[in-house]
């Protein structure tokens, strides 16, 4: 059994034809080159951005590679911002940016609006990653919308990019990330028909490589045109339900587990890029589950620049693991996560 981990290459998450969920959008690398669109892009006019403590240093990078200060704002144990600490910082030509924890924004769309009435020239950007998608309301509200959308399915790349007034952005692409990042998918595929460790180590090498690239690149790069295609031929709808259904099985299966207990209250329409659940022992319990063949990623640990971050975003950073839950799996696998789990905390 091998759980979790990266996307093996497949046309399982494609509809024939574009489905229209991403009309609108502009595609690159990655989500962290959405980033850099808007730094790049605002930068005559804004030069600190605020972001919660608890975040990827990805989204921090793109920022400080352009010369902002970036100030983060701490968050209640809910995840939501503390809005207090926000207005304290907050300066009428600021970028802020509300992140989706999985389906929990750390400032909500009656929050951002508030602050718009106070503040009408900051700049609301929301990072919907974890949740893939914005709610259509979100999209009259924030300025931009950015996703990486290769974390949840089968991509060479992408990142897509929504705003609300769009300025047309050209760049070259970078075909060596795709080329390799791609080629590591497919040997995964080759792998999980036929295992063997030779063939393990070596897709594991690709990938390495991958993030080493997108790791290093600094430049601004446009997605590669497979994935662009693949992109608007997602089947959002068809994951959505697969990763609901997954979801339920987790969140009703953690309550009663000695040292674990979900660390948000997730909805039932809800669709969340993992599962987050709180560990007492987190890093013990990483290892054991990777030992049984569930690979379960940390997010996050705190970024470099956030100095003095505030109890909350510690103990998370400390405690949280991500349980997989997407659409390449059943509600049957996701029974024998849980009968893993059980076994791990024994």
């Amino acid at each position: 059994m091998e759980i979790g981990s990266e996307f093996h290459w497949s046309d399982d998450d494609l509809a024939p034809q574009d489905t229209g969920v991403l009309n609108g959008w502009m595609f690159f690398r990655s989500g962290r080159d959405c980033l850099r669109v808007i730094a790049m892009e605002q930068r005559s006019k804004r030069m600190t951005v605020l972001m919660p403590e608890l975040c990827c240093q990805s989204m921090v990078d793109p920022f400080v590679q352009q010369g902002y200060e970036v100030v983060f704002y701490p968050l209640h144990e809910d995840l939501t911002a503390d809005l207090s600490s926000i207005k304290r910082a907050l300066q009428p030509t600021d970028i802020l940016l509300s992140l989706s924890y999985f389906g929990q924004r750390t400032v909500s769309v009656t929050d951002a609006k508030m602050l718009r009435r106070e503040y009408p020239q900051i700049y609301l950007l929301l990072d919907c990653t974890q949740s893939l998608l914005p709610a259509p309301e979100e999209q009259t509200v924030y300025d931009a919308v950015v996703s990486s959308v290769r974390k949840w399915l089968a991509l060479p790349d992408g990142g897509a990019l929504y705003e609300k007034k769009r300025t047309v952005r050209r760049c070259g692409s970078s075909p060596e990330f795709s080329r390799i990042h791609k080629q590591a998918m497919e040997e995964k595929a080759a792998y999980l028909k036929n295992p063997s460790e030779e063939k393990k180590h070596h897709f594991r090498m690709l990938l390495a490589q991958a993030v080493h690239l997108i790791d290093s690149d600094t430049a601004l790069s446009a997605a590669a045109p497979e994935s662009v295609e693949r992109m608007q031929r997602l089947n959002f709808m068809a994951l959505s339900t697969r990763r609901q259904k997954n979801c339920a099985v987790l969140m009703e299966s953690l309550p009663g587990m000695e040292g674990l207990r979900p660390l948000l209250d997730l909805s039932a329409d809800a669709v969340p890029l993992y599962v987050p659940i709180w560990a007492d022992d987190r890093d013990s319990l990483q290892a054991a589950l990777a030992h049984e063949g569930v690979y379960c990623p940390v997010i996050w640990p705190l970024p470099q620049e956030c100095e003095a971050p505030h109890t909350v975003a510690v103990d998370i950073a400390a405690h949280m693991l991500a349980l997989p839950c997407d659409q390449r799996y059943t509600p049957d696998v996701m029974e024998s996560v849980v009968d893993v789990l059980r076994r791990c905390i024994t």
